[in-house]
């Protein structure tokens, strides 16, 4: 079962320090793919974008027994788009990164984690959006660690 959120934000902002700032245009195309409904995929530009190269596969606590145990019917797809993943990892192509909010809410890549974790993988990518003007803790956090 995915991590709670206030945990996950935890563990994104203690590794803030390896994070580099990505502008919005190549955090874009990343974007288009991802399932809109949460404000950081509908208005990015109200984001900024921070990019952890190597965050731990395990912090995440998902796994894709999780992924199946929650979608039921759909297991079939699930189970193929993890398969691909796997796939593409095995013949080690270009790597999507996680996309997940300061504030502990996971945005995208829940069947790239699963493909990390079945492989063994230990470290993922995660794409941060971190809210410019909110009041959110985190977001207050993030924003004074990388001044704009």
């Amino acid at each position: 079962m995915l991590v709670d959120t206030e945990d996950l934000a935890q563990m994104l902002y203690d590794s803030s320090l390896n994070a580099v700032p990505i502008p919005l245009s190549e955090v874009m195309p990343l974007i288009s793919f991802a399932t809109p409904g949460h404000p950081a995929l509908d208005e990015p530009g109200d984001y900024r974008w921070f990019l952890i190269k190597k965050f731990p596969v395990s912090n995440f606590e998902l796994t894709l027994q999780d992924i199946l145990d929650e979608v039921g019917d759909q297991i079939t797809d699930d189970k193929a788009r993890h398969d691909k993943i796997v796939g593409i990892l095995r013949r080690r192509e270009e790597e999507w990164p996680a996309l997940a909010t300061a504030s502990g809410v996971l945005l995208d890549g829940y069947h790239r984690i699963a493909a990390h974790d079945t492989l063994g993988i230990r470290h993922i990518p995660v794409l941060v959006a971190v809210k410019k003007t909110d009041r959110e803790v985190w977001d207050e956090f993030w924003n004074e660690a990388f001044p704009a």
